[in-house]
């Protein structure tokens, strides 16, 4: 046995993330072509008749044609860099690659559950691909490179700041936090800001806020039901959440291991 299809191996005994699928994909695709095939077989074999890998495996089309898109991307977990000296507060982002979903509310039975501004469905294609934070900001991230006012808001709470996500700002102070962590990771700002006139620079590498179609298409993960999965286990709501904020990470992620994507702090968009 190769000492690339053991690693593969090794790897696919672990827990079943997307990451960790990302990381078997890049395996095949920096692996020797003589072997490669035989890779890529044993992936795709292994992940189709296992189904926590089977929920987790992201195929974006063709996977040969996929081959040069994944060689570029290097996908693989990535730490944020560049950080200032808080660096016990790691942060990492996962890749979403392109592809088709359903946007917009499916209708339903019951008139009274139907969201008319959500509706009909149709079908979304994102070109490229993109990385995401796996969790909400944090009060304490946003504080790091805004001021600490917010945190005033949970003083009472029985939660550390750096564990609730951030909220009390304005859209606008969200495009400048953005811009502020670009600039602390060496990275280009994704907006130029002009009084209440912004333009967004869309070939810069900074961060950003998603597009509505960019949101969705990362809640859902793949899925393509309402929800990815049972709302009291995925999401802190009107029901369950008392009325209070609650800490990232402990509802269960999404396929792609995106955490809080539903329920919550509002997450806002750049296009609404």
């Amino acid at each position: 046995m190769s000492e690339t299809m053991s690693a593969l191996q090794s790897l696919l005994a672990s827990p079943a993330s997307c990451n960790q699928w990302w990381k078997a994909v890049n395996l095949v695709v920096l692996a020797e072509s003589s072997e490669r095939e035989a890779l890529q077989t044993s992936l795709l074999e292994y992940t189709e008749t296992n189904e926590e890998w089977s929920r987790v495996r992201v195929p974006c089309g063709d996977w040969e044609q996929d081959f040069a898109g994944w060689e570029l991307c290097q996908l693989q977990e990535q730490s944020v860099a560049g950080f200032p000296d808080w660096t016990e507060i790691e942060s990492t982002e996962i890749f979403c690659p392109p592809g088709s979903f359903l946007m917009g509310s499916p209708e339903k039975e019951e008139e009274d559950e139907n969201i008319p501004e959500e509706q009909p469905q149709r079908k979304v294609s994102l070109s490229r691909g993109f990385w995401a934070m796996t969790t909400p900001v944090s009060m304490e991230m946003y504080g790091e490179f805004m001021g600490d006012e917010l945190l005033e808001y949970v003083e009472e709470s029985p939660f550390e700041p750096e564990t609730l996500p951030a909220t009390y700002m304005s859209w606008f102070d969200m495009l400048r936090f953005c811009n502020k962590l670009s600039e602390s990771a060496g990275l280009t700002p994704a907006y130029r800001i002009e009084g209440e006139e912004v333009r967004w620079e869309q070939e810069a590498d900074g961060y950003r806020l998603p597009t509505e179609a960019e949101w969705e298409y990362m809640c859902r993960a793949g899925s393509g039901a309402e929800r990815y999965g049972d709302i009291e286990e995925i999401a802190w709501y009107d029901e369950n959440s008392d009325g209070e904020l609650h800490p990232a990470e402990e509802k269960t992620p999404n396929a792609w291991n995106l955490h809080d994507t539903l329920g919550g702090v509002w997450e806002a968009c750049f296009d609404s």
